[in-house]
């Protein structure tokens, strides 16, 4: 049996830092040893100093710094990895991840990517657990003795703790290669592993016989977010020798120091690289930061942390206030954009990026519209080839998100000027209507000879596709909740390719689409509210089927590149039966993670019910975009980076959601209590409730802003009986049904009730 044969470690090497954007660098192949001057702080995706190395260290193994925005967790069986691996799935819940290679020691040791979830980490609590459920294996000394310290087999690596070792390394011990289990893009950390591998800054607080008030923040992040290093340093006999002291770069020397400097400030944390100053030494390749939380404690209490969150609470005075949330609807959230990598990964991506920010508009958006534009234009007996199930649709749903006027439809103008579509058997840039205006966008009175020998116009499918744009998630979620609706499960049919339309008795009300006839990309501008309503529909799987992208951009420049021109896109032949090609590791990834959720070996989110195909047709649309029918390793883990920002879009919106409808009930569980009520659904609730709707209706109904005393009218006074028109009025406001203009009245607000 023929098999291919493995390519030198220098070309994996090279591929590895162009075409996955890895930081790399060489490693002994006998003690897996950095064989660069700075350890893994060399690492680099220069593919001249990379090949530079190999030449000198043919056999090197190939070294990986960790991405910044990922963590590995390394399972060493050898010191009980795989049964604290295993034991901690029996306690919480099965972990399946999408990124995973494994060591060529071939003892079952593996390596198992994740999203970092941006928290300081730390391996301690797992230790403790470890122990506590007898798994992993207690750590001795040189000679054989316990030390009383715990290990639990698993090792956690970050961009500043320790590497990997890619394959097809070769194992020092075995000479087997580390092989790829699975190499798709990598899921967020469990929640139950990020709570456990999370630094406890501060234990539960003693109470403290007269509590000052303090903001929502922990005392270390309370401190760590108002403190500079030169309050906590100075006091020591620290001296600043470079920069401000407090910003990245900053040095500053021991008093005890010969050298120049004794430790650096990166990323906000302390440094160190001197001995005796009282913290532990940072080493090569192995780097350890301090808080400025955690150097307090070891400077001032003896690393005592308990005690340094105590004297913080009890010194910190903020100015006593009401309890209220933390999340402000109104307060701009941290924006999920592609990154830079994947931008410069091929001409057509910077094209795109240079277009949309030419027009100060978010490349993500713009590259969303673009791939529908483009998905509209594919014949639609082009599919996506039978890898589980019947071939699928290239028909796609795409969702913007933004803010009202945050530049949802002028991102979409933007992508129409970068593809124009021209083509008669394509109807283009028309709303949707209801989800029988959608069937008869394809259809048109044409002239035909009938049985009688006379020419009649009747209605016959002419359209082969349909680019839909609508400008108001709103009018979606209106649509969408009328009786007896047919939107939604049009939206989801039609995502499908399946067959949509009614067949009727009389020829001329008959409409039917026939699967894999038509091609349907719709773009859809959600403001985050009302992108909501549409997750609420995920027992109804409309959401799964959305790909999400953010109207805005950070990224843009003060000044605007030039406007690159049209892109030039070549769709393919109208082929029946034709099918894309996929890259085999790619249908084999698919299917094992197809079959595993049919065994009932793994369940995925409700939301993520669809992501294997919703990523399928992305990596579909990015190879057509790059002239070309066949889904290769990049365009599937360029699609991978789309659906990372996706779901973090996605998931920006559930939690604004959340938080809004937390907002909400703390503030009326706030004015009950202050009556001695508990906030629950009591006769005062409902009719506060019913109190607000009215106004709501009121005002809207109005022509012109509405005074506070027709609003006050419009309540009955059975309501106003058992909640106050100040009640009434604020929860209404809170809810957005109406917005206060001060002396003006009150006029509509963004929602409505249901």
């Amino acid at each position: 049996m023929m098999t291919n044969p493995t390519p030198p470690l220098i070309d994996v090497a090279v591929h590895y830092a162009t075409n996955r954007g890895f930081d790399i660098f060489p490693v002994n192949p006998r003690t897996k040893a950095p064989l660069t001057k700075h350890g893994m702080k060399d690492a680099t995706r220069d593919t001249t100093q990379i090949r530079e190395w190999w030449q000198q260290h043919p056999d090197a193994l190939i070294g990986c710094r960790i991405p910044t925005d990922l963590i590995v967790l390394d399972i060493d069986p050898r010191h009980g990895g795989l049964a604290t691996w295993e034991a901690l799935q029996n306690e919480y819940a099965t972990i399946m991840a999408r990124r995973i290679h494994i060591s060529g020691r071939g003892d079952g040791g593996a390596h198992y990517w994740f999203q970092h979830p941006g928290k300081k980490l730390t391996d301690r609590p797992l230790r403790d657990w470890a122990q506590q459920h007898n798994v992993g294996h207690p750590i001795t000394d040189r000679d054989g003795n316990p030390t009383g310290k715990w290990a639990s087999g698993i090792d956690i690596l970050t961009h500043w703790h320790r590497y990997t070792i890619l394959p097809p390394s070769p194992h020092p011990e075995t000479g087997q290669p580390y092989n790829w289990q699975i190499r798709d893009t990598p899921d967020p950390l469990p929640n139950f592993l990020t709570e456990l591998l999370t630094e406890p800054d501060t234990p539960a607080p003693t109470p403290q016989p007269a509590p000052v008030a303090h903001t929502n923040d922990s005392p270390a992040d309370h401190y760590n977010n108002t403190t500079r290093w030169n309050d906590i340093l100075t006091p020591h006999g620290w001296q600043l020798v470079h920069g401000d002291g407090n910003t990245d770069g900053s040095k500053w020397r021991h008093p005890t120091a010969t050298a120049e400097h004794s430790a650096t400030i990166t990323h906000g944390c302390l440094f160190i690289y001197s001995p005796n100053t009282g913290f532990e030494e940072t080493t090569p390749g192995d780097p350890h930061g301090y808080t400025k939380f955690r150097a307090n404690a070891i400077l001032n209490h003896h690393g005592n942390l308990s005690e340094a969150a105590r004297h913080i609470k009890t010194n910190t005075h903020t100015p006593t206030t009401s309890h209220t949330p933390t999340h402000n609807p109104t307060t701009p959230t941290t924006p999920h954009n592609l990154p830079d990598t994947f931008w410069n990964t091929t001409p057509q991506l910077q094209h795109i990026r240079q277009a949309a920010h030419a027009r100060l508009r978010s490349a993500d958006a713009v590259l969303a519209a673009t791939l529908a534009r483009i998905a509209a234009q594919i014949t639609p007996t082009l599919t996506l080839p039978p890898i589980v199930g019947s071939p699928a649709s290239l028909n796609t749903l795409i969702g913007i998100i933004a803010s009202s006027g945050g530049g949802k439809s002028s991102s979409v103008a933007v992508a129409r000027e970068l593809v124009p579509i021209n083509r008669k058997d394509v109807v283009a840039d028309i709303p949707p209507g209801s989800g029988e205006g959608l069937i008869e966008l394809y259809f048109e009175y044409v002239p035909e000879e009938q049985a009688d020998g006379k020419i009649r116009k009747v209605k016959r499918q002419t359209k082969t596709g349909a680019l839909i744009y609508l400008d108001e998630g709103q009018a979606l979620a209106e649509m969408g909740a009328r009786k007896g609706a047919t939107l939604m499960p049009t939206l989801r049919s039609a995502w499908s390719g399946s067959v949509i339309g009614q067949s009727n008795a009389t020829q001329e009300t008959h409409r039917v689409l026939k699967d894999h006839t038509y091609r349907m990309a719709i773009i859809i501008g959600f403001q985050k509210e009302y992108a909501a309503t549409l997750i609420a529909d995920a027992a109804g799987g409309t959401p799964q089927r959305f790909l999400f992208a953010t109207a805005t951009d950070p990224h843009i420049p003060d000044t605007p590149p030039e406007w690159p021109g049209q892109l030039t896109i070549n769709t393919p032949p109208a082929i029946p039966g034709q099918h894309l090609t996929i890259n085999p590791d790619i249908t084999t990834e698919i299917r094992q993670r197809a079959l595993a959720i049919t065994r009932g070996q793994y369940t995925p989110h409700e939301l993520d019910s669809h992501a294997d195909l919703v990523k399928l047709k992305t990596a579909a649309l990015i190879a057509i975009l790059h002239h070309t029918t066949h889904i290769d390793p990049q365009h599937w883990e360029l699609a991978g980076h789309i659906m990372q920002t996706s779901n973090a879009v996605r998931d920006d919106i559930i939690n604004t959601a959340a938080h809004q409808q937390a907002a909400s009930e703390h503030a009326y569980a706030q004015r009950l209590a202050k009556r001695g009520i508990i906030a629950e659904e009591t006769q005062e609730q409902r009719a506060l409730i019913s109190g607000a709707r009215s106004i709501a209706r009121k005002v809207g109904a109005a022509n012109q802003p509405v005074t506070r005393r027709d609003i006050t009218q419009s309540v009955s006074g059975r309501v106003r009986k058992l909640v106050s028109i100040d009640d009434i009025i604020n929860y209404a406001t809170e809810q957005n049904w109406i917005v206060d203009g001060g002396e003006q009245g009150y006029t509509p607000g963004e929602s409505a009730p249901r």
